[in-house]
């Protein structure tokens, strides 16, 4: 499986507030909340290392939900699946705390914003 894929299979398992509605970079057009967007927003190396060096993706969670209420709950679920963890999918990882906060005007929607930086996929490179 791709590292996307057992991310997502990691927040379906551990965050029972999203109830599995976590999808990539977008909300359907008329989604059940609460639910999440994630995506991939840095993949760096650390140049520390010798050969290809250790990939530290950032991957961003956006909560999205109907009431403010409701953010804080999920969010905490997301960051507990994430933060100093070493079970799930990388071989550890922390979440930046403080993410920003909004409400969509169009829409009337709640967000906000989760980044979980993770060190070593658990997912093998190919060729290994």
């Amino acid at each position: 499986m791709s590292e996307a894929g057992d991310i997502v299979d990691w927040v379906v398992s551990e965050v029972p507030g999203l109830g599995g509605r976590i999808y990539p970079l977008v909300l359907p057009t008329t989604p059940l909340l609460p639910a999440a967007t994630y995506q991939l927003v840095s993949e760096g190396q650390d140049p520390t290392q010798d050969g290809p060096g250790l990939a530290e993706p950032r991957y961003r969670f956006k909560v999205w939900t109907e009431s403010y209420a409701q953010l804080d709950p999920v969010v905490r679920q997301i960051k507990a699946a994430f933060n100093a963890r070493k079970d799930g999918p990388f071989r550890s990882s922390l979440v930046d705390n403080g993410g920003p906060e909004d409400r969509d005007v169009k829409t009337g929607r709640y967000w906000r914003v989760v980044d979980v930086l993770g060190w070593q996929s658990s997912v093998p490179a190919v060729g290994s």
